[in-house]
């Protein structure tokens, strides 16, 4: 595609400075879409605001930092075309586009955490009476973190998993001898 002149300085020398900044508060702002969903998926924001907006911010502006000097030399050494406005800006807008996907993949809900651990196909839950479409699941303990996880069929007995959060990094652990015990037969 067709090559832009280069912009210049009061001395008439070629200064790619504006363009590379603007690459780089776009990409940072996409970079905002994609580290504030990762803030909101962990509960950081919720439980940290402070440290989840210095954490956005020192990212946003780490990044930033970073896409300025590497645009600002890329430029210099290839120079500017106009293929690399539309490019820019679907790197921006794919990023904000993923952003929910991946902060929901980092730091999943509680049931999409019990189905990779435990239930899903290959898992040793998988075919008992314990996966979430044929029991009940209810949460409870401090700040909702304990899983409960009541079959359908009579008489078995329940399961209780900690570390139930949302977004949760902590894998699923049995709250009790009695659900170690369920664990065990199932080979968990």
């Amino acid at each position: 595609m067709r090559r832009l002149p280069p912009p210049r300085n009061d001395s008439g020398s070629a200064d790619y400075t504006t363009p590379a900044v603007l690459a780089a508060g776009t990409l940072a702002v996409g970079l905002f879409f994609v580290t504030t969903h990762l803030a909101l998926g962990s509960g950081l924001f919720r439980e940290q605001r402070a440290m989840a907006c210095a954490g956005i911010l020192l990212s946003c502006t780490l990044l930033g930092s970073g896409v300025l000097l590497t645009a600002r030399w890329a430029f210099a050494k290839w120079g500017l075309y106009i293929w690399q406005i539309p490019a820019l800006a679907v790197s921006v807008l794919a990023m904000g586009w993923t952003a929910p996907d991946i902060a929901a993949y980092v730091f999943p809900r509680v049931e999409e955490r019990f189905a990779r651990e435990l239930g899903d196909s290959g898992r040793c839950l998988h075919r008992s009476p314990y996966r979430l479409e044929e029991s009940q699941t209810t949460f409870s303990g401090r700040d909702h973190r304990r899983m409960t996880i009541t079959p359908l069929q009579d008489g078995v007995p329940p399961l209780r998993l900690d570390n139930a959060l949302h977004g949760g990094l902590a894998h699923l652990e049995p709250a009790d001898p009695a659900s170690r015990q369920i664990l065990d037969t199932y080979g968990c």
